[in-house]
């Protein structure tokens, strides 16, 4: 999983520096300028779109969190997984479905936050080290306090159903519905 977590993290810096690059218009020599303005227009463009759009909001955020991780985590396994598939054989293709169980199986074990404060506390210690802003989230103080079980079906669980809520937001990254 690293590996995984590491080139996507090299693919993102990847295109942050070209972006940085191509935004600075000391970056272009004076014959290039123009492809800096072509750059710097398209930009500005697509920033007003992407705005209108809330797009940056879509990414990541509080609000349909779980969603936007679950399609990250499909893409890059199924999607490229697949597709880096079509022409291997069969065995490559038994293997991909081993690798797809076995993912959905780590996934089940980070269900264990539901149960463990203690487990559950380091986790949001770590999100709250890397993520700043998730610390400012509503509810994020009162999960990070809260000792008892969150995140199970009505009945089962000690926190209340907007906690649960927020919880599962932070935690469900599987396209599932839980039921009530």
């Amino acid at each position: 999983m690293d590996d995984l977590f590491n080139n996507m993290d090299k693919a993102v810096r990847h295109l942050r520096v070209l972006h940085n690059v191509f935004q600075k218009k000391d970056n272009f020599a004076n014959e290039e300028i123009i492809d800096y303005e072509i750059y710097k227009s398209n930009f500005e463009s697509l920033k007003r779109v992407m705005n209108k759009l809330e797009l940056s909001n879509q990414l990541y955020g509080q609000k349909g969190r779980q969603m936007i991780l679950a399609d990250l985590l499909e893409y890059v396994l199924i999607g490229r997984g697949y597709y880096s598939l079509k022409l291997k054989s069969k065995e490559d293709r038994e293997k991909f479905v081993r690798l797809v169980l076995h993912f959905v199986n780590l996934l089940m074990s980070y269900e264990m936050l539901t149960v463990s404060p203690t487990l559950r506390g380091k986790v949001l210690e770590k999100w709250e080290r890397y993520i700043p802003e998730i610390s400012c989230e509503e509810e994020f103080a009162e999960l990070k306090s809260f000792g008892g079980k969150v995140g199970l079906k009505a009945g089962e669980s000690e926190a209340t159903k907007s906690l649960d809520r927020y919880f599962d937001s932070l935690l469900n990254i599987v396209n599932t519905k839980k039921k009530e």
